[in-house]
């Protein structure tokens, strides 16, 4: 799996990503992208990251990509706040 900056998705990248995947393939790999944004899935942060993930082609088959959590993510403020509080910060909350 690799993981990186959402630009990767860019047109401009568009190369370097089939020649990956041709890479990949050649050693026997199935290979896939897909920008994910952190936030669908736990994170208290908007992070739009790129990932891709290979897989022997024996398993390939198997791997399904996630689906986005229904819920959103508890706020950064929510998260943190008793680490906030710790230190006496009276405008924690």
């Amino acid at each position: 799996m690799l993981e990186n900056v959402r630009g990767l998705m860019d047109l401009q990248f568009d190369g370097y990503r089939q020649a990956l995947g041709q890479q990949l393939l050649k050693m026997g790999y199935w290979s896939d992208w897909r920008l994910f944004n952190a936030a669908n899935f736990g994170v208290s942060q908007l992070r739009p990251r790129v990932l891709c993930v290979a897989l022997r082609k024996d398993i390939a088959p198997y791997f399904r990509w996630p689906d986005p959590l229904e819920q959103a993510p508890v706020s950064v403020g929510e998260l943190l706040i008793d680490l906030m509080q710790a230190n006496g910060w009276e405008g924690a909350s």
